[in-house]
């Protein structure tokens, strides 16, 4: 990958999904799939740790902000991406951002983290470099810290292969049983994989309309899955690893 590709991700990608000229908007949207997916599976002591690896725009470090968390850094390789943070963040107190590549950070970094965030980052690397950076999360990982990993699902043969193609720089995709076993070999041993609830914005009554077919769609593939010896339960748009040495 060129290195302009990767220095400009907002002006090449980012820009395409997210509306960036009023992302207070998206934080708010961000906020509430954060509480759903992310909140209960973290301590709630404001005072741990917490590490944003891939930061993008930002939307994980403010739902944590907004959530009282104390202590967060932020890390992206994209300038445009770490710039970007850095203006909006400039007056929250107790928020880092700093440029780095997931695949020397955590060999380089003598810190220590409750929690790493791994957010739609993992497909963007070939295997070999997924695993060494899974072994570096480990390092920089304190007593019973927890990573938590989303990613795209390869168990939706519609959604999974979509999401692959959106965008040039992805390299793997997972669904939860290769997801698991990557974090297995990567020396963990106590992980979960479950479904990413999109639907969680029900101040909008239209999501519970989706919810519904996209509930109805997930009964079909089941099914579908079973008569061919297939045992996948997990099709939602995207999965998430919750993982603990």
């Amino acid at each position: 990958m060129e290195e302009k590709n990767r220095v400009d991700y907002i002006s090449i990608h980012l820009s395409q999904v997210h509306n960036i000229r009023n992302m207070e908007k998206e934080y708010i949207k961000y906020y509430y799939f954060f509480r759903e997916n992310y909140y209960r599976e973290i301590p709630k002591d404001r005072k741990i740790r917490v590490l944003d690896m891939g930061c993008g725009l930002g939307e994980a470090i403010n739902a944590l902000k907004k959530l009282g968390y104390e202590d967060i850094t932020g890390v992206d390789y994209s300038l445009e991406c770490v710039e970007f943070c850095r203006n909006h963040f400039m007056y929250s107190e107790g928020v880092k951002i700093c440029q780095g590549d997931a695949l020397d950070y955590f060999y380089s970094c003598s810190e220590k983290y409750d929690v790493i965030l791994f957010n739609d980052i993992i497909e963007h690397f070939i295997l070999e470099d997924v695993i060494k950076i899974l072994k570096g999360m480990k390092l920089c990982l304190n007593r019973d810290g927890i990573i938590i990993i989303k990613t795209m699902n390869g168990g939706n043969s519609i959604l999974g292969s979509t999401t692959l193609y959106s965008d040039l720089t992805h390299k793997i995709m997972f669904d939860e049983f290769s997801l698991k076993e990557a974090v297995v070999i990567a020396g963990f041993k106590n992980v979960k994989v479950k479904k990413a609830n999109l639907y969680c914005f029900f101040y909008n009554p239209l999501n519970y309309v989706a919810w519904g077919i996209n509930g109805f769609i997930s009964i079909i593939l089941r099914l579908y899955f079973m008569l061919n010896n297939k045992k996948n339960k997990i099709f939602t748009k995207n999965i998430i690893a919750v993982v603990t040495k």
